[in-house]
């Protein structure tokens, strides 16, 4: 799987929910490191895309994955505070900000895991998720991500 995102630290917590639910993930800042990483990986099983990537990056990104026949296929999914967005070019939209039950069950409709242990409630990904938040609250924790909070 690949994950695109703007920021550092929502990538970070990202990525590390999804490895701790056993998905093999390259996370990149921007399309300029997803294009390295699609050369250097092939075909990932999806591409989770953060609007917030300057229209022209994102535009090319998502080009380039449709017209490469071996990526044509990857399903994307848009990490959009906009749940309105439609673009004919991605499978499912997911609303920043989002808890990490949205986001297992989004990845989970798109892309196959690794291996197949149930998912604990608690544990590093849930921490590691809180700690990239910060002490606040979950509504200042969403606020200061720009759109990823746990419930």
């Amino acid at each position: 799987m690949l994950v695109v995102e703007a920021q550092l630290d929502v990538l970070e917590a990202i990525q590390a929910a999804l490895e701790f639910e056993g998905y093999g993930v390259a996370a990149v800042i921007g399309a300029k490191g997803a294009l390295e990483a699609l050369a250097r990986m092939g075909r990932p099983g999806l591409v989770l895309l953060d609007e917030t990537l300057p229209e022209m990056e994102r535009a090319r990104l998502i080009r380039f994955i449709r017209q490469e026949p071996t990526l044509r296929s990857v399903p994307i999914v848009l990490l959009s505070v906009d749940e309105h967005i439609r673009l004919p070019e991605v499978q499912a939209v997911l609303r920043k900000p989002f808890n990490l039950d949205r986001l297992y069950t989004v990845v989970r409709t798109h892309c196959e895991p690794l291996r197949e242990e149930p998912r604990r409630e608690e544990g590093p990904a849930r921490t590691a998720f809180t700690q990239a938040a910060g002490p606040e609250d979950e509504v200042g924790a969403a606020e200061r991500w720009r759109g990823v909070s746990r419930k």
